[in-house]
């Protein structure tokens, strides 16, 4: 086969080889003349101006009806660090997101079905929604100095969501957002970078109704189960099973709930810590012996120091 390098015009001379078997040609096939700078291989620092944000470290408490988020403000020291963004890039604070939508054909919801709840923004900057000082938990201590910039664990900053429902699951993202305000022929124009809206399903939470200090009644939710309830997710390859009723009441305290049939049968055990305040269970309506139970009205006795407490439900497929 012959190969005939292709040279810019005013390049080196161009050169013809036959490649004949039984006969080794040494041939430089990177073409010198067409990359590099002047067909020289040379070094060029790049300017990592699309490096994007990270994101800071998040704790989410679920409560009832609520949930509590707290974070660090890493990124913020982390933009001081040398030849990590091109220069003028400032702060520009801090974006939650939410993810309660579940109709989905992967384990996670693609990234546009995560909702924006709220943004803050940093002291100086007018723009980005409301500032991000009182957030700031003047209580938690920091803990290093990194690049001059004191850093505070996880707590630094806290953010209450109350637009949640007990027994769904939900999902939280903080991302950092940086700016950068430049001009192209007199107009201002506001550079950004983001976080990216990556998580894990290890990182939901479930809100759950608060146990009770005293021996109220206890009930379940949905009652009657009609072949699946309102905080399921459709099932897909490699998720959990998501299908289940709840026990709500439940006592400040350990406790056993024994689940029956009308003829006394024994279906299920399930055994619950509420010390904790957590006042909610969960049944995947599967059988002691691994099965799915049928349609039927059912019995459940709980029991904890609290007292004894009986009830029925009804499942409908």
């Amino acid at each position: 086969t012959d190969y005939l390098p292709k040279v810019p015009t005013g390049g080196p001379a161009e050169s013809e080889s036959t490649y004949v078997a039984g006969k080794c040609i040494w041939s430089d096939f990177d073409c010198d003349a067409c990359t590099g700078l002047d067909g020289k291989e040379t070094q060029v620092h790049w300017q990592v101006g699309g490096l994007l944000p990270p994101k800071p470290s998040l704790n989410v408490v679920a409560g009832d009806t609520v949930a509590t988020l707290s974070w660090d403000n890493l990124p913020e020291i982390v933009l001081l660090q040398p030849g990590g963004w091109s220069p003028g890039f400032q702060f520009g604070g801090y974006r939650i997101y939410r993810l309660d939508d579940w109709h989905r054909k992967s384990i996670l919801p693609s990234p546009e079905r995560w909702q924006q709840i709220a943004q803050f923004r940093p002291a100086g900057l007018t723009f980005a929604g409301p500032p991000l000082a009182p957030l700031v938990d003047s209580s938690v201590q920091g803990d290093t100095v990194e690049y001059g910039q004191q850093h505070y664990p996880a707590g630094r900053y806290r953010f209450v969501d109350h637009e949640l429902l007990d027994g769904f699951d939900y999902l939280y993202v903080v991302t950092t957002v940086f700016t950068r305000l430049t001009f192209s022929e007199g107009a201002p124009i506001l550079e950004e970078l983001e976080s990216p809206l990556t998580s894990s399903f290890d990182d939901h939470i479930t809100p759950q109704i608060l146990a009770s200090v005293t021996n109220s009644r206890v009930w379940v939710v949905p009652n009657p189960y009609r072949a699946n309830a309102p905080w399921e997710r459709p099932p897909v390859a490699g998720d959990t099973f998501t299908r289940h009723i709840d026990f709500f009441g439940l006592p400040r305290a350990r406790s056993t709930i024994r689940i029956y049939t009308l003829a006394g049968d024994l279906v299920q055990v399930l055994d619950h810590n509420g010390t904790s305040g957590d006042g909610e269970a969960s049944w995947n309506l599967i059988s002691r012996n691994g099965q799915d139970v049928e349609s039927g009205i059912y019995l459940f006795s709980v029991e904890s120091q609290t007292g004894h407490q009986v009830g029925k439900f009804v499942v409908i497929r």
